[in-house]
């Protein structure tokens, strides 16, 4: 324990070293440890819990992401200590003074000069951490939501609301579990920071390498193989590992290199990584911990939500691999040598215990256990399992560093989701989400594909730069309940939100998970960005299609099912044909826009069955003239 750093800030990385970086460390390690063992033997009573996990979590944020970018990486300054030292207080003045505010009727019993200084010093350090961690975006959209609150009143007509005072808005926000200390905080405490802290356990097990060598193992001898390695590996890491930026570094600084030693340009191998990252969070049985946080938003069954995002999933990975083997068809791209490929056999020996807590995860969440009770014996499970093999046993040493990985890679996603908190709190204070349901419905003026386009640009929007989590349940709390108000069921306008919401981490100008592929690669971050979109098309159409068509999600027949599932496929196939100019060899730019147009045939839900058999007919019908005309002997 040299060295402690954060590698996936804002303002870079601060480093530590000495002492102070022991010390550090273990402070991060007992925060997973309290985390982990709360969540296995009982926890403290919840606003109590709550104050406890941003006890360790907020002074981890001063001290390693530093106020402004001229700050010094090396040490600490006053203002960060500072922080610190008022973010323990915040907590430590919860706990102590717990008994009274859990007894007090809220609104109605006064509100003490402590309780205001503490309650506006918390409000202001949750904007503080929120800045330093993820920029201005979140931060900026929570001062509107407070200034609504304490200004809403001189508002003219529809956008007036009740006057809210500064005491009572302090008081919802600090004393009672509705802001600072509400149900998005104990989201953060409770499963989200155990399924971070299970995927830094992964990371330390060494299941990344098991994925990666699987990965080389099945497809690193086909043509572009490295890429196709990124898609496997990625989307097995991605979907435990809750965060798409960790998901590029932790498979992309070795899928990358390969995908340019064999001759991808280094923009595009940058966004297969990227898109295949992102899509990591929408592929069961994990999805990156958001299927849990929709589960418990929502009232629906973790297992359904599961079996509702696997075709989409799929389909994901389908266009990403169709279009990633047309560009190598088309420049002539090999695979590895076979001497680079590890043997499937001697991968299986060494990695296959791996997945059993994968496994355990998916039984107890079917046998109805809570999440967070799911990712403790998950986390428990990789740690016994890791004995089995020397090449995975950790000693006590890589223990505790896993444990200061998991705060440390929670840290961030914590800010954005107690921030998230504060508005939800002035949301249900003001009621302002019923008036932004009412706003969607009446600029859309009751048209669902327009109701649908505003929500996807919004949460686009939105989730730029956010994690995950905080993306989905910000324009869950808004855009979902429009959908429901349209006639929309609930499973499917939660979907809708949190596809878009993950691909917000692709979409430029603000693409974190582009950023880091462009990063790795060296290459232009706006063509990495907009490659990472091409690569990741369907996933923008996708969810449209879905709500109009819920065969997608497992709703409805089997023949429905597999006519919508073949339908979507060829729709892709002619789509990437498209977007890569080749079909059989290289095509006119004519031809291109008919693959195209072909697609959207495919693809689009308003048109009967027979319409779809007709633009699939149509597709197949270019292949044989296609294939006819490559066969045939040139004139002499």
């Amino acid at each position: 324990m040299k060295e402690i750093r954060l590698d996936d800030t804002v303002q870079g990385p601060r480093l530590f070293a000495g002492t102070l970086a022991r010390v550090l460390a273990l402070f991060a390690a007992a925060a997973s440890l309290y985390h982990l063992i709360t969540a296995g033997f009982g926890a403290p009573e919840a606003m109590v819990h709550r104050a406890i996990h941003l006890l360790f979590i907020f002074p981890l944020i001063f001290l390693f992401y530093p106020f402004r970018k001229g700050s010094s990486r090396t040490r600490a300054e006053v203002i960060d200590w500072i922080g610190a030292g008022a973010s323990v207080l915040i907590s430590l003045y919860v706990i102590w003074e717990y008994e009274r505010l859990a007894w007090r009727f809220p609104y109605v019993d006064p509100v003490t000069l402590p309780d205001l200084i503490m309650g506006l010093l918390a409000v202001f350090l949750v904007l503080e951490v929120t800045r330093r961690t993820v920029g201005w975006a979140l931060v900026v959209v929570a001062l509107v939501f407070l200034g609504y609150a304490l200004l809403g009143s001189y508002l003219p007509g529809y956008l007036a609301i009740k006057g809210v005072t500064p005491t009572l808005l302090l008081e919802h926000l600090y004393m009672v579990p509705e802001g600072v200390f509400g149900s998005m905080t104990g989201l953060s405490s409770t499963f989200v920071y155990l399924f971070i802290l299970y995927g830094s356990f992964l990371k330390f097990s060494k299941a990344g390498d098991f994925f990666i060598d699987s990965a080389l193992a099945f497809v690193g001898k086909a043509r572009g193989g490295p890429a196709k390695v990124a898609i496997f590996a990625s989307c097995l890491f991605g979907t435990m590992s809750g965060s798409a930026v960790a998901n590029v570094f932790g498979t992309g600084t070795f899928t990358i290199p390969l995908m340019k030693n064999i001759g991808y340009r280094p923009y595009f191998a940058g966004a297969v990584e990227a898109a295949a990252s992102t899509g990591g969070q929408i592929m069961p049985p994990v999805m990156g911990s958001a299927a849990f946080i929709m589960a418990d938003f929502t009232g629906i069954p973790y297992l359904n939500i599961c079996i509702a995002a696997l075709i989409p999933a799929l389909l994901f990975y389908f266009c990403i691999y169709v279009i990633l083997d047309l560009e190598a068809i088309r420049t002539g791209l090999t695979g590895l040598a076979k001497e680079s490929i590890p043997a499937l056999g001697k991968t299986i020996r060494w990695g296959i215990h791996l997945v059993f807590p994968v496994v355990l995860i998916v039984v107890l969440l079917a046998m109805r256990y809570t999440p967070h009770y799911a990712a403790f014996w998950a986390v428990v499970s990789t740690i016994a399992v890791c004995m089995l093999r020397s090449k995975t046993r950790m000693g006590l040493g890589t223990f505790v560093e896993a444990l200061k990985d998991g705060a440390m890679n929670a840290v961030s996603v914590a800010a954005c989701l107690v921030c998230a908190g504060i508005i939800v709190g002035v949301t249900g204070l003001t009621g302002l989400g019923l008036k932004f349901t009412a706003t969607i419905v009446y600029l859309s003026g009751g048209s669902l594909p327009l109701a649908l386009l505003i929500i996807a640009l919004v949460t686009i929007v939105l989730g730029m730069g956010l994690p995950t989590p905080a993306a989905y349940f910000l324009v869950a709390i808004f855009g979902a309940p429009a959908l429901v108000e349209l006639g929309i069921p609930k499973l499917l306008a939660h979907l809708f939100c949190f596809y878009y919401a993950i691909l917000s981490a692709i979409t430029p100008p603000v693409a974190m998970a582009a950023y880091a592929g462009a990063a790795i690669a060296k290459a232009d971050f706006m063509r990495t960005g907009l490659a990472a979109v091409k690569l990741a098309s369907v996933g923008f159409l996708i969810p449209f299609v879905i709500i109009f068509d819920p065969s997608l999600v497992l709703q409805g027949a089997i023949f429905s099912v597999s006519f919508s599932l073949i339908s979507c496929a060829l729709g892709i196939v002619a789509m990437g044909c498209s977007f890569q100019g080749y079909f059989l060899g290289h095509v006119s730019f004519p031809m291109r826009l008919l693959l195209l147009m072909l697609s959207l045939f495919l693809f689009c839900p308003f048109w009967p069955e027979v319409v779809k058999t007709i633009g699939g007919g149509s597709l197949a019908g270019l292949f044989l003239w296609k294939r006819n005309q490559r066969s045939r002997p040139l004139a002499a």
